[in-house]
């Protein structure tokens, strides 16, 4: 990844197949060369597309660029739309739902504390397995050093 890019030539990634999302794409914006200290990328999801309730073992913020929908973090829902940052603590249960008639885009950083530090896990890390697996190809999860977490996710063009 090049230190200056333009996002339209990141193609978007189909991960459709994964149990934890239904439906949605994204284009990593980060990888380890660049930083193993928090990670960043931007998701889009369709008409319908949602999450299912999960707990992931590291903090992070939604930032909504277009459409609308719900989230839902420890059981309080809230509407979403273009402008709504969400924070998502480490550990809390939270799904996202695009409600709209187009697309849903966010953007999304985490910071990376990961499974190494947490001592507990939700589904995000065995759905991203499951989604790779389900198209031919693999994913690994490490603690990265100093602190941080490398997840590599590889599957076939």
């Amino acid at each position: 990844m090049e230190k200056v890019f333009s996002l339209d030539a990141v193609p978007w990634l189909d991960v459709r197949g994964l149990p934890g999302a239904r439906g949605f794409e994204f284009k990593p914006l980060t990888n380890d060369e660049y930083t193993n200290a928090y990670s960043c990328e931007l998701i889009r999801l369709g008409p319908s597309d949602h999450s299912v309730p999960h707990v992931e073992p590291w903090s992070h913020l939604l930032y909504i660029l277009s459409g609308t929908g719900d989230i839902v973090i420890d059981g309080r829902a809230s509407a979403v739309g273009a402008g709504t940052v969400c924070q998502v603590k480490a550990g809390e249960k939270h799904s996202l739902r695009n409600l709209g008639d187009g697309e849903m885009v966010l953007l999304v950083g985490d910071d990376g504390i990961g499974t190494a530090s947490a001592g507990h896990g939700g589904q995000g890390i065995s759905n991203m397995s499951e989604r790779a697996r389900a198209l031919g190809g693999s994913c690994s999860v490490r603690a990265a050093s100093p602190a941080g977490t490398t997840v590599e996710w590889r599957v076939p063009c």
